[in-house]
């Protein structure tokens, strides 16, 4: 049977939309999936002419996703299966296919606030690289013909000429570097996994705001995981360690371990919580509540909504001032170089005219 790539995350998410709504309908999936797999040639074509190729072999759904091994995240399949055991397949599919929407819409918005900035620093190293060619040959003929000797300025400036097409390339190539691997690590084809593990988003930290984005964004996709797992009936413990593998997050990994480790020993989910500093106060007190009470899903999900609206305003912010301060920076940057290049060689022509003698 013919292997495609595993899926990306916008793949799966349109993957999730479509079986609910052939599962709602009541249409035999087996045969739905080789006519809508019929229709193309990418990944989420061929996995689904592979599932139409299982199900007519006798497996379930569930057991059709579990055999695709590494295609289809670990969560992935255990929310599905959890879901077909339940009766609430459609249900567990568009809660995957909306989560993965919102990881998108995240993405999205730091890719806007980007965008502008690096447009600006590509067209200024371009420009230069044009001043630099065409500005600086007829500079050094001006001093040339004049009979005035360069200054150590101008010689910079004709080092530079000369050597163009040495230093020209760099900007130009580390921006198209940066953009492929930050295009190509944040949409790594892991599916859910690859939504926040992916080593793009570590390297953009460095900006003001995406740490904060970021790990408000991991700690919301936890909580909501874990009370789509809890919901479809998987055991805390196990339901813990992959809401925390899917996040993608070594902290979480660690709520997630002493979880897992102290349910199992028979503690509670405060006792669990009480030990270490990796949540917010606000999460951990919240959670806590919600087991006492008796609605930690509900908790969970209320949870994850306000961190998730948290990083949405956040990135909201980011949308907005970011691009504004790079371009600020850039831009700065950029006139006072051309100053620099045009301004400084000239007053010195211009200085030297003036104390010319005949």
């Amino acid at each position: 049977m013919a292997q495609s790539k595993p899926l990306s995350l916008q793949e799966l998410a349109l993957l999730n939309q479509e079986i609910a709504a052939l599962v709602r309908a009541g249409v035999p999936l087996e045969s739905s999936l080789a006519m809508a797999g019929s229709s193309g040639s990418g990944a989420q074509e061929v996995l689904m002419l592979r599932l139409s190729q299982r199900l007519r072999e006798g497996m379930s759904f569930a057991d059709a996703l579990q055999a695709e091994g590494g295609e289809l995240p670990r969560m992935y399949r255990a929310v599905v299966e959890a879901g077909a055991r339940t009766g609430r397949l459609p249900d567990a599919l568009e809660s995957l296919a909306t989560f993965a929407e919102q990881t998108l819409q995240l993405r999205r918005r730091i890719d806007l606030a980007l965008l502008y900035p690096v447009l600006v620093l590509l067209m200024a190293a371009v420009m230069f690289a044009g001043l630099v060619a065409f500005w600086v040959p007829r500079l050094s003929d001006a001093f040339f013909w004049l009979q005035i000797p360069e200054t150590s300025w101008v010689r910079r400036m004709v080092w530079l000429e000369q050597h163009l097409w040495f230093w020209a390339w760099i900007v130009p190539t580390a921006v198209f570097v940066l953009f492929g691997w930050w295009w190509f690590s944040t949409r790594g084809r892991s599916g859910l996994k690859g939504t926040t593990e992916a080593t793009g988003w570590s390297a953009f930290r460095v900006l003001p705001g995406v740490s904060s984005i970021v790990s408000n964004f991991r700690r919301a996709n936890f909580c909501d995981l874990l009370a789509m797992l809890l919901d479809h009936q998987v055991p805390l413990p196990e339901a813990s360690m992959l809401a925390s593998e899917a996040a993608g997050d070594g902290a979480l990994r660690r709520v997630a371990a002493r979880i897992s480790e102290g349910v199992r020993s028979g503690h509670s989910l405060a006792d669990c919580l009480a030990v270490g500093r990796e949540l917010p106060p606000f999460v951990s007190w919240m959670l806590i509540c919600g087991e006492r009470q008796g609605t930690l899903i509900v908790t969970l999900r209320q949870v994850g909504e306000v961190l998730r609206q948290r990083a949405a305003s956040q990135s909201e912010w980011l949308r907005i001032m970011l691009p504004t301060l790079l371009v600020v920076g850039v831009g700065g940057t950029a006139v006072l170089t051309y100053a620099l290049a045009v301004f400084v060689p000239m007053s010195q022509l211009l200085r030297a005219l003036g104390e010319f003698n005949p």
